[in-house]
């Protein structure tokens, strides 16, 4: 079985850092990425640029990009705005975010479980390119708690088309939940953080279970802040609007 590795710390690993970074120095990486040998690097975000700051200049990132054969870069939408301008800036994948609750859809997207759905499936049928859909807070969220597993299930079933994956936003995941999730939803790929020291745990448990497709960060940059970006940062305004 071959395992796929996506480098999400272009993207979601320098919009946890209080610095930001030019758009030129963010090219950089992902280039250093990909002559690593990464399969896949998630080099931008196409949020609007007052509510995350570190990710401005999508678009000259991408265009600063000295593509190599082997390397698919991907970029975040978490609407059709954003999906247009990931498009439009020349990406060979979309990986489009919704949560599996309401309250943290509502602060990272500005939309509920059913509208980032039903936005999910616009893009999904006007995509021109390869779609990951990554279900975050599938393990539990900052605001509801435990996250119902046949919610998540559920709402993979509905996009056969996309590449799932599945996102322990905050870290709270075990290994048995992980595995479980996995088995159950037949998701290829997982996104999950460190934050309890679990993390490699739960790479090892939904390896186990069949995922192949692993998001990782290099230098740590998101396992050490304990989870993503928008999660109590007051950041729920980023996708109101690119």
């Amino acid at each position: 079985m071959s395992v796929t590795i996506c480098d999400v710390g272009p993207r979601d690993g320098l919009q946890n850092e209080p610095e930001t970074f030019e758009p030129a120095f963010r090219a950089e990486l992902v280039n250093r990425l990909a002559a690593a040998g990464l399969p896949r690097v998630e080099a931008a975000s196409f949020v609007r640029a007052d509510a995350v700051p570190q990710m401005a200049g999508a678009e000259e990132v991408v265009a600063a990009i000295e593509r190599l054969d082997g390397t698919e870069y991907s970029g975040l939408a978490l609407n059709e705005k954003g999906y247009e301008r990931l498009a439009a800036a020349g990406l060979d994948r979309v990986n489009f975010t919704l949560a599996a609750t309401d309250s943290f859809g509502r602060r990272n997207a500005n939309q509920s479980v059913e509208e980032a759905a039903a936005t999910a499936a616009r893009v999904i049928e006007r995509a021109t390119l390869p779609v990951t859909l990554t279900i975050s807070v599938a393990f539990g969220c900052p605001f509801e708690g435990r996250v119902d597993p046949g919610v998540v299930a559920g709402l993979a079933a509905r996009f056969p088309s996309a590449e799932i994956v599945l996102a322990d936003t905050i870290g709270v995941a075990t290994p048995r939940q992980v595995r479980d999730l996995v088995e159950r939803t037949h998701a290829p790929g997982v996104h999950l953080h460190n934050t309890r020291n679990t993390g490699y745990a739960n790479a090892a448990a939904a390896l186990e279970a069949g995922a192949t497709l692993f998001d990782a960060s290099c230098g740590g940059f998101v396992a050490r802040q304990g989870g993503c970006r928008s999660v109590g940062s007051g950041a729920e305004t980023q996708a109101k609007g690119h």
